[in-house]
């Protein structure tokens, strides 16, 4: 008897693929992992999804290198999203995943796999709508 080769599809909701520009709020420990967090330390990064859904977000970000040891721990980004050209909305995220987009040339921007932890009270109902508009 031949095996079928079944695919177990385990996401929570369907992943959208969508392109809205993103800003990530992170400290420099994103970029090395033995600095350590002080309040003078934030930057924002300015990237893109390349796909997301209510439960989870894949991001990239150009030209730069992330240090991938800051995913293998418990680590929360905060991210705006902008829906529209004049509409954002806030989320918390929490990344599973950092990969560079070009194996032979990390510098050249990396992924990072989240999931959502939590989206601002004020846009949650926008960002369902948001969705909702982009499956239809």
């Amino acid at each position: 008897m031949e095996k079928a080769n079944i695919l177990i599809e385990r996401r929570q909701s369907p992943r959208l693929r969508v392109a809205c520009e993103a800003e990530l709020f992170a400290s420099v420990s994103l970029l090395d992992t033995s600095e350590t967090d002080k309040p003078s330390s934030s930057l924002v990064f300015l990237g893109a999804t390349q796909n997301i859904s209510l439960a989870g977000v894949a991001l990239t970000l150009p030209s730069m290198k992330i240090d991938e040891k800051y995913c293998q721990e418990a680590h929360s980004l905060k991210v705006s999203l902008h829906l529209k050209p004049s509409s954002s909305v806030e989320l918390e995220i929490s990344p599973l995943r950092c990969q560079p987009l070009n194996a032979n040339d990390p510098d050249a921007g990396y992924l990072i796999g989240a999931r959502i932890t939590r989206v601002g009270a004020e846009g949650e109902t926008e960002f369902k709508t948001f969705l909702q508009s982009v499956n239809t």
